[in-house]
């Protein structure tokens, strides 16, 4: 029997699998609700300057010929953001133009609602606001996912190199790329991260789809997001949402995204539960797809649009597909929540079977599935290798592109059958897409090798927290995805390496150091 509600759940404990499971509720940071708001653009001097600029660079393009003078229909947009993650959804919508034009606390959105915000100085929402979810912080800095062109048109304004984790009202200007679309009305696509900007310029063409910049926090905003905000060729206000209560136009969109549109952005397993630090610290996901009999497993589903009455169904499949348990959590509170997550904390059974497990929720129409695995008593386990990277005059960890791969025998490892090989390397490498910005990765992996087939995969791949691996011992980590390892012999060979946060890796690789080639040859023969 099950008892499921908004604040707790008893699971029956099963010889094979599961013991107890307690739901804990967290939607959205302990709130439920959208991000909060940003200021009143229409008081902020920088504001007036990049309108005049504007103004000024479309005079200067008309005359030039650079933009078109025979205007045409009114584009029809492509969703604004692109990502390489891998989650199902990476953003929720906080607000939507605010079409009562009175103030304060009288909201009206295109759909009859109040998914907007107005202010005491007469300002209300002209935009839409997209933020960030899961992981604001954490897909900002990983450039995760980007602002892309929802039309074609010209750039007429283009601004880089301001301050990008803000958290709250200020004065400061934000990052924005402003594009005119070929029927003469343009949009405005704002709180980019800082350095991301596209390095094309005024009076530049993009096309639907162009990357503008990554998703950021600059100017005077409370959580990486996009504000976007459009106007007409005659300069008239435009709220690309169709609906009930939008008088000023129809519809902008290719295909109008549903008012509610109710989804699983994210299912993961966690090794605690994710952490969502103050502002702007980045969160921590805590992400784990690897256990122990006996440990506990946090289970999540991460949400946009949660409305009341809904109902999610999980179930736990054993290796062998048998199903281990199964609950409903029903979502009881009253109010929409435009982002949320909900974990379980499951302790795994002394005597869990080994092997590939999976979790399966079903919400609405949706099905989402991931997994763990419950290694034996056999399997390797050690999450970080000890040892020591390159260090500069200073004692500080040398910032390069490489890897450290060893091969141990057996000798070393009883617990092993094979021979085992770990590996742990590092990116900051400002020349590359993948591996950009200031902050170092450090990684480590280490697993069973199978000389038969020379390859090892399914690899858990553990990242140090702080940025450093020095000394001995492995340092706080916590795993961040999969690596598999496919040997032309001792020294040569490829890795695949896919992360959580979507990101994937494919490298020729080369051990470059030991000149025992005895050993290297007595390991591969084993």
């Amino acid at each position: 029997m099950h008892t499921v509600n908004t604040l707790i759940a008893v699971i029956l404990a099963t010889l094979t699998g599961l013991a107890t499971a307690a739901p804990v509720r967290e939607p959205d940071g302990g709130s439920g609700l959208a991000p909060d708001q940003h200021a009143d653009y229409s008081t902020l001097a920088w504001w007036s300057e990049y309108e005049q600029r504007r103004r000024n660079n479309v005079e200067r393009l008309l005359a030039e010929g650079r933009l078109a003078k025979n205007k045409g229909t009114p584009p029809q947009f492509a969703w604004p953001i692109a990502t390489a993650s891998s989650h199902l959804g990476v953003t929720a919508i906080s607000n939507f133009v605010d079409l009562d034009p009175h103030f304060p606390n009288q909201l009206l959105d295109y759909n009859c609602g109040e998914r907007s915000y107005d202010l005491t100085s007469g300002y209300n929402h002209r935009g839409i606001d997209i933020y960030l979810w899961p992981f604001a912080w954490w897909q900002m800095d990983r450039d995760e996912t980007w602002v892309v062109a929802a039309a074609p048109g010209t750039i007429t304004l283009r601004a880089d190199g301001n301050f990008d984790r803000s958290c709250g009202f200020n004065q400061l200007p934000w990052n924005a790329v402003y594009v005119e679309h070929d029927d003469g009305s343009w949009t405005a696509y704002g709180h980019l991260k800082n350095g991301s900007v596209t390095e094309k310029q005024v009076g530049d063409r993009v096309e639907t789809g162009e990357r503008l910049g990554v998703v950021g926090s600059s100017g005077s905003s409370f959580t990486p997001h996009l504000h976007m905000e459009t106007y007409d060729a005659q300069g008239a206000l435009v709220e690309p949402f169709a609906g009930a209560c939008n008088n000023l136009n129809d519809s902008w969109w290719q295909s109008q995204r549903e008012y509610y549109d109710s989804q699983v952005s994210l299912l993961a397993t966690h090794h605690q539960p994710p952490q969502f630090p103050a502002c702007p610290q980045t969160e921590q996901p805590n992400y784990a797809t690897a256990f122990e009999p006996g440990d506990d497993v946090f289970i999540a589903a991460y949400y946009r649009d949660q409305l009341a009455g809904q109902s999610t169904d999980y179930t736990v499949y054993d290796p062998d597909g048998l199903m281990v348990d199964s609950w409903q959590q029903r979502f009881l509170f009253p109010q929409h929540y435009p982002s949320s997550y909900w974990f379980y904390q499951v302790q795994l059974a002394a005597n869990a079977k080994p092997g590939q497990w999976a979790v399966k929720v079903e919400y609405l129409d949706q099905v989402v599935e991931t997994s763990f695995v419950v290694r034996d008593e056999d399997f390797v386990v050690n999450n970080g290798l000890g040892g020591v990277w390159s260090f500069d005059d200073s004692g500080r960890p040398v910032q390069s592109v490489g890897m450290v791969l060893q091969l141990v025998s057996a000798e070393n490892h009883p617990a092993s059958i094979n021979a085992v090989v770990g590996a742990m390397f590092t990116h900051d490498d400002p020349g590359t897409a993948k591996f950009s910005g200031a902050a170092q990765r450090w990684f480590t992996f280490q697993g069973e090798y199978d000389p038969a087939s020379a390859t090892i995969t399914g690899v858990p791949v553990y990242q140090v927290l702080g940025g450093d691996f020095s000394g001995s011992g492995p340092g706080q980590t916590q795993q961040v995805g999969t690596v598999d390892f496919d040997f032309f012999n001792c020294r040569q060979g490829n890795i695949e390496m896919a992360l959580f946060d979507g990101l994937n890796v494919d490298w020729q690789m080369s051990r470059t150091f030991g000149d025992d080639d005895v050993l290297c040859q007595s390991q591969l023969s084993r």
